[in-house]
């Protein structure tokens, strides 16, 4: 499956992956420039792997809705799925912090992402 994931040829424009695709790039642009801002604090990098993980989800939904070929689409609706378990984890990671509960709630913030 793997060469075929790569082949160009089993991939053509699909309008219904310009949404998903947008909205992954922006949100890693925001992600990006959040990092910067705040010059790589804790909280930053968490909102990054927060982010990251939708991007994940996102990007491999825009190259499904591309492909041409139902294996390399079901290819990629499964690594979309690499994402989406770690976005409530990642999202309860980042509230914590933000919060600056990190410390009491570090026993559960671990558990979560072991889950």
């Amino acid at each position: 499956m793997g060469p075929q994931v790569l082949n160009p040829g089993a991939y053509a424009f699909s309008p219904y992956a310009v949404p998903t695709a947008a909205t992954a790039v922006a949100v890693l642009v925001l992600s990006a420039m959040v990092l910067l801002r705040e010059q790589g604090s804790r909280v930053s990098w968490l909102f990054f792997l927060t982010t990251l993980t939708i991007c994940i989800w996102l990007f491999s939904f825009s190259w499904m809705y591309c492909a041409t070929d139902e294996r390399v689409a079901l290819w990629w609706a499964k690594a979309a799925y690499l994402g989406v378990p770690f976005i409530p984890t990642a999202i309860y990671h980042f509230t914590v912090a933000v919060l600056g509960v990190e410390r009491t709630q570090q026993r559960f913030v671990r558990l979560s992402w072991i889950v």
